[in-house]
């Protein structure tokens, strides 16, 4: 309901304190395209997704930086596919020294004050490469660290370096890194946050997208009790991982 055209002119915010603010493209050769849930379903469980092309440099954007929708300690949840290029699928520049990306393919990126510092993964094992994956970040700098489908990984590959102090435009770019390292990837949604959730914040956070998108918490091999699904109340363990291996 927030997603205007097919193809994509603009993409809404659907809540919280930063209401009204949209990304968008007005140039048509550069927008995006809708796809449906009812095509390819089981990528997203019957969600649509908005997929973005490298070769015809798609990209939705918004080049305010107020609000700040990430601050200096943010937590960012992407629902999206892993295209396996170095394209830039989620670029936010909060001010001139703090700055997040994602390209899914393989890393998220935070910048501080000049300096940078990668998380590197690969595609979930139990999914094929274009299946949905739960990729968060949170924190920035020397507090990041990344959960893919909720497992942590707090492994910094290139840390505190000026080599990799993200190069981004101003704002919020999706689908590309302002008018380069343009992705191929879909995404299914976008949730930001301007602090860091708590572990028990996270969890609540993580199954809403994992039942939503069909996502397995922790992978088909994960059986700790880090990977139950909580309801949204905090308080009650609606499917239990040990229990039901």
């Amino acid at each position: 309901s927030t997603v205007t055209g097919n193809p994509v002119s603009s993409w809404a915010n659907g809540g919280g304190s930063a209401a009204g603010y949209t990304i968008s493209q007005a140039t048509s050769s550069k927008q995006p395209t809708l796809i449906s849930g009812s095509n390819n379903y089981p990528r997203y469980n019957y969600n649509p997704r908005i997929k973005f092309s490298s070769a015809t440099g798609t990209v939705l954007q918004n080049t305010s930086g107020a609000p700040d929708l990430l601050g200096t300690n943010g937590t960012a949840y992407l629902i999206t596919d892993q295209d396996n290029t170095s394209g830039t699928s989620f670029g936010y520049y909060s001010n001139s020294n703090y700055r997040y990306q994602a390209k899914p393919g393989f890393r998220f990126q935070t910048g501080a004050n000049g300096n940078g510092w990668t998380f590197d993964f690969l595609a979930p094992t139990e999914y094929a490469t274009f299946s949905a994956a739960m990729i968060t970040c949170y924190g920035l700098g020397a507090s990041m660290a990344i959960r893919i489908n909720s497992v942590l990984d707090n492994t910094c590959s290139n840390c505190n370096s000026t080599t990799y102090f993200p190069s981004i435009n101003s704002g919020l770019s999706v689908g590309a890194n302002g008018s380069g390292e343009y992705a191929n990837n879909a995404l299914g949604e976008i949730i930001l946050y301007s602090l860091k959730p708590t572990t028990a914040e996270l969890d609540r956070i993580e199954t809403y997208l994992a039942i939503k998108y069909g996502i397995t918490r922790g992978g088909n091999t994960g059986t700790g009790a880090l990977y139950n699904y909580v309801a949204s109340n905090g308080a009650t363990v609606i499917w239990n991982k040990v229990a039901n291996t």
